[in-house]
């Protein structure tokens, strides 16, 4: 690293294991593959994005939820396993770093050490550890000092560049009010639903889900599943726990001894324990009669074909112990019209009920509006019951309507006695009126006020970078797939 990280050179044993605990999942990530040595990404504005940038920024991209992850690693995991997520986050930093180099903004060595020393990811007793901090980024993260640390003085580039787009955000007073009241106010309503399920409609003509399936492939992309064979063996007590350990080590020692000789299940046999064939698994997929395990899923997906994992313990005081064989590896693949052209057309027949749903409902409030008939008439003439609930907050949730927000935030803008346009709900569509708003007691809003100031902040920020990108991914062209790199 920069000499003043590097001047102490150490490595315990104890080190490496403490950074693979750390970060369990860094060593498991691949970068994004090409078929030649420089292709062509896309292009920021004059400047051409090739193969090599846009794999330098992924890892950039991965050091930077190392930083801010490092200490939930299944939401780390989740993140780096979402690879067309990673992806457009990459596209993204390299946007960004336009944005940097056009401001020439920069970063210090001294900045950059005072970074790294103080992040609590390389420190030991509350202290920076020069040892520590070489080891997990050459053993574990597989990089360079001196690469990892361009990495970081890059991303510490697009933060104060960020900031600086920050510059004059602010949140006043009434904003605060506003918000507040917009969660605090109560309605009462009255509505009236009118349910798809009694509407026909025409299915979809064989050419019109074909052609949908065609042009929308990659949303049949399914998972890469792993296919094991496993031998379980629960347990009750600790006791029971205990025994089985030394019992699963036996059994694993034979397994691998014989592994040219005997099948798993043989070996199951000869000990009356329990054997399961075959089960496809995919990430996160819970498997029958196996308590769900982070580390087996980790295990099994990360070991080669063939491979045989030592003794798993799932469960502390109640679960089984369970070592298991990877048989095959079936990779990611669109699935075939045949598989999914019945759930196409049952979409296309759905929203088709939920279009006429709506057009039925805007038909009976627009005979509201005109004053040809009330509220209360229209339910009767359409035969439907006319439900009514009192005092719903924005977070709250409406029976056979959904989550309230939408519908809140329209009836405070639209005001009591006042019947809303028709809403699209999952049951179809909706027509409500705004009988009572409660307003809130702003007695309340001072204990809120810091909370309330703080969160605003953040969402004008998201809003302030959210427009830069709106504006700056015009003058973009990305010739490849995010989805396929």
């Amino acid at each position: 690293m920069l000499h003043i990280l590097r001047s102490k050179k150490f490595a315990k044993r104890t080190f490496l294991i403490l950074a693979i605990l750390i970060i369990p999942a860094f060593v498991l990530w691949g970068t994004a593959s090409f078929d030649e040595q420089k292709q062509l990404i896309g292009t920021v504005g004059n400047k051409k994005i090739f193969s090599n940038d846009f794999v330098k920024s992924l890892e950039a991209t991965k050091v930077h939820l190392l930083f801010n992850y490092y200490g939930n690693s299944k939401v780390f995991n989740e993140m780096t396993a979402n690879r067309e997520m990673m992806n457009r986050m990459a596209w993204e930093r390299c946007v960004l770093l336009a944005g940097v180099e056009k401001q020439g903004i920069k970063v210090s060595d001294e900045e950059l050490v005072s970074f790294i020393s103080k992040h609590p990811l390389f420190a030991r007793n509350g202290v920076f550890d020069k040892g520590f901090y070489e080891m997990i980024v050459t053993k574990t993260l597989y990089m360079e000092t001196r690469k990892f640390e361009e990495l970081v003085r890059e991303n510490l580039k697009i933060q104060k560049f960020i900031e600086k787009l920050y510059t004059g955000v602010n949140v006043a007073d009434e904003d605060v009010l506003n918000y507040f009241k917009r969660k605090n106010d109560k309605i009462d309503i009255s509505y009236i639903v009118f349910d798809k399920v009694n509407f026909t409609v025409q299915p979809p003509s064989p050419e019109i889900v074909r052609n949908y399936y065609n042009e929308h492939k990659k949303f049949f992309q399914s998972p890469m599943k792993v296919e094991i064979e496993y031998i379980d063996m629960p347990f009750k007590t600790a006791e029971e726990k205990e025994a089985l350990r030394v019992k699963a080590e036996e059994i694993y020692n034979q397994i691998v001894t014989a592994a040219k000789t005997d099948s798993i299940e043989l070996i199951a046999n000869g000990h009356s324990l329990h054997y399961n064939p075959s089960v496809f698994v995919e990430p996160n997929m819970l498997i029958p009669g196996i308590k769900f395990s982070e580390e087996f899923y980790k295990i099994i997906f990360s070991m080669p074909e063939g491979g045989i994992t030592k003794p798993i313990l799932i469960g502390e005081k109640e679960g089984m112990i369970v070592i298991a064989k990877k048989k095959s590896i079936v990779p990611s693949q669109i699935e075939p019209f045949e598989n999914v052209e019945k759930k196409i057309a049952e979409e296309f027949e759905n929203q088709a009920k939920t279009k006429a749903a709506m057009g039925k409902a805007d038909g009976v409030y627009q005979s509201i509006l005109k004053g040809e008939i009330t509220f209360e008439k229209a339910g009767e003439l359409n035969g439907v019951t006319i439900m009514t609930l009192a005092g719903i907050q924005e977070s709250g949730y409406i029976e056979n309507v959904g989550p309230a927000k939408v519908l809140v935030d329209k009836a405070l803008r639209e005001g009591a006695r006042n019947v809303l346009p028709p809403l699209a709900i999952p049951k179809g569509a909706a027509i409500v009126r705004v009988d009572k708003i409660i307003a809130a007691d702003i007695a309340g809003l001072p204990s809120q006020k810091e909370n309330i100031t703080r969160e605003l902040l953040e969402i004008k920020k998201q809003n302030v970078l959210m427009n830069w990108f709106s504006q700056n991914m015009a003058n973009t062209e990305i010739k490849k797939s995010l989805s396929e790199l």
